[in-house]
């Protein structure tokens, strides 16, 4: 039954091939639960293709309200999906959101995110961009102090972060 999985306090349901209409079936539509019996604090949804949808019906899932872990790493969550957890009432508890690889986010999403009233128990927020590198701006001409000193910090943070780190030269914005 559905509703047994919201007694558990952990539920990793990751690369599961969760869909919108899965994830209405067992988190969203077991209506008759009693919110005391709900015992779920940790979601992990990663690698389901959830997209907006599966977000915004998330966001609207009264049996989460305990959780103080989401995990939504490659999913497909755009802007709209991270506008509706938001806005979710249900969701301020999260202390943990993974939203790790997840190509669609752009800073308005992560803008709604940062204005909610609703989201100010979290206290990690994990993301990295999916195959994109973290480009580092240099506002100097290649070959100088500045851009050595940058290349060398740009491989100190591609090592620590595990992801490249490109030193990109942009000479005349307030430099040379």
């Amino acid at each position: 039954r559905a509703y047994d999985l919201l007694r558990v306090p952990v539920l990793d349901l990751a690369m599961n091939g969760f869909t919108f209409a899965g994830l209405q079936a067992v988190l969203i539509r077991p209506q008759s639960a009693d919110p005391a019996a709900v015992r779920l604090e940790e979601l992990d949804l990663s690698a389901n293709p959830l997209d907006d949808a599966g977000a915004a019906a998330l966001a609207h899932c009264p049996h989460l309200a305990r959780l103080s872990a989401l995990r939504l790493a490659s999913t497909g969550i755009g802007d709209e999906g991270l506008r509706a957890l938001a806005n979710s009432a249900h969701l301020n508890g999260v202390q943990v959101l993974d939203l790790s690889n997840n190509p669609r986010l752009t800073d308005t999403g992560f803008r709604a995110l940062h204005g909610s009233a609703h989201w100010r128990a979290l206290s990690r927020l994990v993301y990295t961009p999916a195959n994109r590198p973290v480009k580092l701006i240099v506002t100097y001409t290649p070959g100088g102090g500045a851009d050595t000193t940058a290349r060398v910090f740009a491989d100190r943070l591609a090592d620590l972060w595990k992801q490249q780190v490109v030193v990109e030269n942009r000479p005349g914005a307030g430099g040379s």
